[in-house]
């Protein structure tokens, strides 16, 4: 499966039923103070990473410069400033970026917000950061997960996660039968269906319902 039909058939799932199918380990997710500023639909790319030194953004614009449509740019910018806003933002789009996940801040929020590109960052402040040091193409480490370049970052309005590449269409066959259970379930517990037993198992509830489906 080529990379453009992994991210549809991605885009048809959703982060946490990915994230169930994997076992729902804890180095998958990214820290979950990122939230998502703008988006919330599901997207899906191969990461393309950069490493800010404190108050420094021309790491980002490098990276940027090596990214192409469909990837996620993954940018690690400690401290106070704000290693992004609407220009830089406007070109990620441009350049087809599916998403932008910044382990930092992010500025001018309420222009991103016009952009057809998702933006996930710890929060939002109007100073800027400027030209200096850092690394592209490295890996980083985001709370307790892992991001390699062209691994694949999965978000949604609940958050990220990373899949290794080698490893996603395992995760995509899996999250698809658990999605077509939680389905079942879910219309069954809406037409008046219990979703716990009397002893209180979830689990089981579940089960049971599933086969009725």
């Amino acid at each position: 499966m080529d990379e453009r039909s992994l991210s549809e058939t991605v885009r048809g799932l959703n982060a946490s039923v990915i994230c169930d199918a994997r076992g729902k380990r804890l180095e998958d997710g990214l820290d979950p103070a990122i939230r998502c500023l703008h988006g919330g639909a599901t997207i899906a790319g191969p990461a393309v990473t950069a490493r800010c030194e404190p108050g420094y953004g021309s790491a980002l614009m490098r990276a940027l410069l090596a990214a192409g449509e469909g990837d996620v740019l993954v940018v690690q910018g400690p401290g106070p400033h704000a290693y992004l806003g609407e220009l830089l933002g406007a070109e990620a789009a441009r350049r087809g970026v599916a998403a932008i996940v910044l382990d930092g801040n992010v500025r001018d929020i309420a222009k991103l917000r016009e952009l057809p590109i998702a933006v996930y960052a710890r929060g939002t402040t109007p100073l800027a950061g400027k030209p200096g040091p850092g690394e592209i193409d490295v890996t980083l480490t985001i709370g307790a997960a892992t991001v390699a370049p062209g691994d694949w970052i999965i978000g949604d309005a609940d958050g990220l996660i990373v899949v290794p590449a080698d490893e996603l269409p395992a995760a995509l066959d899996r999250a698809a039968e658990i999605e077509a259970q939680e389905n079942a379930v879910w219309e069954r517990v809406r037409a008046g269906g219990a979703i716990l037993d009397e002893e209180g198992s979830y689990g089981e509830a579940l089960r049971k319902l599933a086969a009725q489906a």
